[in-house]
């Protein structure tokens, strides 16, 4: 003959469903938390990207920049290298391209050879590429 424990059973029931609940809580944390863990990996990524990105931007903007500086740095050079020409020349005539030619003594022309090429020199030490 066997003895019933009724109580025992209603125990031993309560037992795993509380066990069943535990397990599924923590089945649950686990996979909240690897979402979460996810969307900080993918958040951080995008920063990663984003910065990069802006960086790549701004080496351009700065690169297009040095450029546009520099070329008027040497526009600025030529402008009064031809300022010089006209002012000191001795003479001037236009040839059948249509170019101003000047006249005047070698002395001149090696001093303002010299200045312009300083200042083209002064430019791309300046701003470099």
């Amino acid at each position: 003959m066997r003895v019933k424990f009724p109580k025992l059973d209603k125990i031993f029931v309560l037992v795993i469903l509380v066990s069943l609940i535990l397990v599924g809580g923590i089945l649950a944390a686990v996979i909240v938390n690897n979402r979460f863990t996810t969307e900080r990996q993918n958040q951080h990524a995008q920063q990663e990207q984003k910065q990069k990105q802006d960086e790549q931007k701004q080496k351009k903007d700065q690169a297009n920049s040095t450029r546009f500086t520099r070329s008027f740095c040497l526009s600025r050079a030529d402008t009064a290298y031809e300022d010089y020409l006209k002012i000191n020349s001795t003479s001037t005539y236009t040839d059948a391209n249509g170019q101003t030619i000047y006249n005047m003594p070698q002395s001149n022309w090696n001093f303002a050879d010299k200045q312009k090429q300083e200042a083209y020199d002064n430019c791309y030490k300046q701003f470099p590429n």
